[in-house]
């Protein structure tokens, strides 16, 4: 049995991590690499265990202690991935702005006339100019 790859396929999972070894830059968040890492060694285990499922009972049981001790890797493995995306989700939302709150403007605000200028490099600039009171 071979495994045969389309002409310019790209793995997902490896261009992620080659796009972070060019441009360190990109990987700052170790939270964010934390998850990609998980998902990448969750991913792997899955793809053992399916392997191992379709290759059959060839191995007798070191193949089913095998495959139990992978099924319980691969559960520790997507908690921890759901807690650390558990993690990010609580930081980013204590980040946002919420929009289901209410705020009472202190300042009224005035009214006036919006307009639209084009620049030379085919741009628009907006203006507000208020009416005088």
């Amino acid at each position: 049995m071979s495994l045969q790859i389309r002409p310019g396929y790209t793995n997902p999972l490896t261009a992620m991590t080659h796009t972070k070894q060019i441009h360190p830059s990109l990987g700052k968040h170790d939270s964010v690499d934390k998850t990609a890492e998980l998902q990448t060694k969750q991913q792997q285990l899955q793809n053992t265990l399916l392997l191992i499922k379709s290759t059959g009972t060839d191995g007798g049981a070191s193949s089913v202690e095998q495959q139990k001790t992978l099924q319980a890797e691969l559960e520790e493995v997507s908690k921890e991935l759901q807690s650390v995306k558990n993690d990010i989700s609580q930081n980013s939302s204590a980040t946002k702005l919420r929009m289901d709150t209410y705020e009472k403007r202190v300042e009224e605000l005035s009214s006036g006339i919006y307009q639209v200028q084009r620049e030379k490099n085919s741009n628009y600039h907006i203006s507000f100019l208020p009416y005088k009171e």
